[in-house]
């Protein structure tokens, strides 16, 4: 099954020794794709504990019905499915300032 297309995300957030959780949405026409995040920058702030955590918080399908049905998810690094409508990535930080991608990538 090859690739017919590819859409790159990339955001970027702050914060100070208090942690944050920060997610941004992205709506697609029903499609066979898969998403994937990781980051590409990381820059921490102290010498106090930091780190960044990033993820796909959840995803929607189209079911059979027409119905959009959001699937949680515990942060994985991917996500794929034959009918993907949505995706909302997310980034855990703390101390620090980090950028995250995600890709999405379409099949055939």
């Amino acid at each position: 099954m090859p690739i017919v297309g590819e859409e790159i995300f990339w955001e970027t957030a702050a914060t100070g020794i208090v942690p944050i959780s920060v997610s941004w949405g992205f709506e697609l026409p029903p499609s066979n794709a898969l998403a994937k995040v990781g980051f590409t920058f990381y820059m921490p702030y102290g010498d106090n504990v930091d780190m960044v955590s990033p993820g796909i918080l959840n995803f929607s399908r189209r079911l059979p019905s027409g119905v959009d049905e959001v699937v949680p998810n515990q942060n994985d690094p991917a996500v794929g499915d034959p009918n993907m409508t949505a995706v909302t990535a997310s980034m855990y930080l703390s101390d620090c300032q980090a950028r995250m991608t995600l890709v999405i990538e379409f099949w055939e």
